[in-house]
């Protein structure tokens, strides 16, 4: 793993200053260091993340390799650089997202937690 990630980094056009949206950009660059973290684990060789905040794309970057540093490649093999404009297959991504948006409901009174769901 390099120590250095920049070269492994794609950051969007569309990436604005997060200062206009509310968000100080030291919250931003937290956030890029806990993703540069979680790549530096070797468990994925991408991530791709991106944050709007009011409406502004504050993060919209892509860490490491889509093809050619997969677990199962050669150290030699061809390497593509990861854009944010390439798509991740997500999984069970959904599930996070569901959860966060029903909590923000059950919060802003929308439902309640203890309702059953065929109530809705």
């Amino acid at each position: 793993m390099p120590r250095d990630l920049a070269p492994l980094t794609s950051v969007a056009v569309n990436e604005q200053d997060s200062r206009p949206a509310g968000l100080p950009r030291k919250s931003v660059r937290k956030i890029w260091t806990e993703v540069k973290d979680l790549y530096r684990t070797g468990a994925f060789p991408a991530l791709s993340v991106c944050i709007r905040r009011n409406g502004v794309v504050v993060l919209n970057r892509s860490l490491g390799h889509l093809h050619g540093n997969g677990p199962g490649d050669d150290a030699d093999a061809p390497k593509e650089l990861a854009l944010p404009s390439d798509p991740f297959c997500a999984f069970s991504a959904s599930k996070a997202v569901t959860a966060v948006l029903t909590h923000k409901l059950a919060e802003d009174g929308g439902i309640n937690l203890d309702d059953a769901v065929a109530e809705y």
